[in-house]
């Protein structure tokens, strides 16, 4: 798990250099349609309207970019955690002595279960 917190802090430093560059380009943008609006008029407020989409647009689809690995790491130590107690944490607070282990797959099963959970056998 410790790899992962290394990859986050990267992703977030990536992900605040790529907002900061995003907004410098939709400011620029900006500054160059008001500069423009004096001889053009209708292009530069296209400019301005087209930054400020710009600016709003890219930040949204930089934070749905970023998002997706930050999920995919936080099911990956999940996963590990699960590894590494070698049980769900749902299953060994529910087992108990007097459960039973089939004699086909060797799942244990809990006393009232007349089947097997893994394989069906009957009990």
């Amino acid at each position: 798990m410790g790899n992962n917190d290394e990859i986050r802090k990267r992703m977030e430093s990536y992900r605040s250099i790529l907002l900061v560059i995003n907004w410098i380009g939709a400011i620029a943008l900006i500054i160059v349609g008001f500069v423009m609006v004096d001889s053009i008029g209708g292009l530069a407020a296209a400019i301005i309207v087209g930054a400020i989409i710009l600016g709003i647009v890219g930040h949204f689809l930089i934070n749905v970019a970023l998002a997706i690995p930050f999920i995919l790491l936080n099911n990956g130590d999940i996963l590990e955690s699960i590894k590494i107690n070698n049980s769900s944490p749902v299953n060994s607070n529910v087992l108990s002595s007097d459960d039973w282990v089939c004699n086909k797959c060797n799942h244990t099963n809990r006393k009232t279960a007349l089947f097997c959970n893994s394989c069906g056998e009957k009990k």
